[in-house]
């Protein structure tokens, strides 16, 4: 008995992301939840893979609406003969949604930049840069970087 993709149900374990996009699109809302649920979960561990610095500066409703951005392009757009995986081609997806989602947040320009060379007053008037509380050792390695 050949099992017919657009009905029953699916283990989460038991299908892999190819096999619950294909019978999603072929109407079976099992495997469409699934496939929706599986990715959910895992969201956080693929956008951290990606930038874990862009998902920090996100906040949970910007994040999540980048998840979705990527899902409904998953199944819009995924095609097997492309030659990568669903959960490569959704990483993909995923991190051009969440630069997308960062930008038009403007969360870069959120950012607080320090500079360690930036002069800064103490509290007794005296004046000093960050760079100048760095130990001799971190100043040393500071330089080594900034240094070309």
């Amino acid at each position: 008995m050949q099992h017919n993709p657009s009905r029953g149900s699916f283990s989460k374990c038991g299908e892999s992301y190819e096999k619950l996009l294909v019978a999603a699109r072929a109407g079976n809302v099992n495997a469409s939840n699934e496939l929706l649920k599986s990715l959910f979960d895992i969201r956080l561990k693929i956008g951290n893979g990606i930038s874990p610095t862009i998902v920090k500066l996100l906040d949970s409703w910007e994040f999540n609406h980048a998840f979705f951005e990527a899902y409904t392009n998953l199944c819009k757009n995924f095609r097997a003969e492309n030659g990568c995986s669903v959960k490569t081609y959704f990483s993909a997806l995923l991190k051009n949604a969440m630069i997308a989602e960062a930008t038009s947040s403007a969360v870069f320009q959120r950012l607080n930049t320090l500079s360690l060379d930036e002069e800064r007053r103490g509290s007794d008037g005296e004046i000093y840069t960050l760079g100048d509380m760095l130990a001799e050792e971190d100043r040393r390695s500071y330089s080594e970087v900034t240094d070309y």
